[in-house]
């Protein structure tokens, strides 16, 4: 789990995704690309409780923002990096976990 910023969002008053950041488990604080989704119901005896890990994001990315979509995206949008800064937004599925750059 990054340690710091990151970027968070909830969805359906349930489930926390957080993206990127700075920190993990082992990259000390290296940029991250890491997706986890926390599941707050099911940890609400044991909080934190426990993150699951996602397919990572495409690049490594901290200092960015994220909002979730309707139709069930969430979507990334900039950042920065040890190179430099992102011109770039990517889209998350939420559903099936799997992340694509935004083309248009």
């Amino acid at each position: 789990m990054p340690t710091t910023l990151y970027a968070a969002v909830l969805i359906e008053d349930r489930y926390i995704y957080t993206f990127g950041g700075l920190g993990g488990e082992t990259s000390g604080f290296n940029h991250s690309n890491y997706v986890y989704r926390q599941d707050i119901v099911d940890n609400l005896s044991s909080w934190p409780g426990t993150y699951a890990p996602l397919p990572d994001l495409p690049g490594a990315r901290m200092d960015h923002a994220a909002v979730f979509m309707s139709d069930n995206r969430i979507f990334v949008i900039g950042g920065q990096q040890k190179e430099g800064c992102f011109a770039d937004a990517v889209f998350l599925d939420s559903v099936v976990a799997t992340s694509e750059p935004v083309t248009d």
